[in-house]
């Protein structure tokens, strides 16, 4: 967040509001958007926040139904997989799947993965 400050960074969610994350976020410079645990009203979030694409950083097996409305909006979804599992989210919906082992490239066959290791 802090190297790209001409961009505007939100986060969207809820399970981070009881941790450290939600003031790690404001101190980069994120704005912090509260939803409950459905994402209701997620295209008009974006929408109302000009969202033009979402990092969805996941441990991999999961595919939540605010995916498809973000793909529907017409709002890009890179999914950046941290953990060693299969992409839950078909590969029509996401943008982009980003790795950071090859571990996690092999799981992952049904679609062009980019891998950046960890520095």
């Amino acid at each position: 967040i802090k190297n790209t400050p001409d961009i505007k960074h939100y986060a969207i969610g809820y399970c981070w509001l009881d941790t450290t994350v939600k003031k790690d976020f404001e101190l980069a410079g994120c704005t912090n958007i509260v939803c409950d645990k459905n994402y209701s009203g997620f295209s008009l979030i974006l929408k109302s926040n000009g969202i033009e694409i979402i990092h969805k950083q996941t441990g991999g097996g999961d595919f939540p139904d605010w995916v498809k409305e973000a793909k529907d909006s017409g709002v890009p979804v890179v999914e950046s997989i941290h953990c060693p599992r299969t992409s839950a989210i078909p590969k029509e919906l996401v943008a982009a799947t980003v790795v950071t082992t090859d571990y996690v490239v092999k799981k992952n066959q049904d679609r062009y993965i980019n891998k950046i290791p960890y520095p």
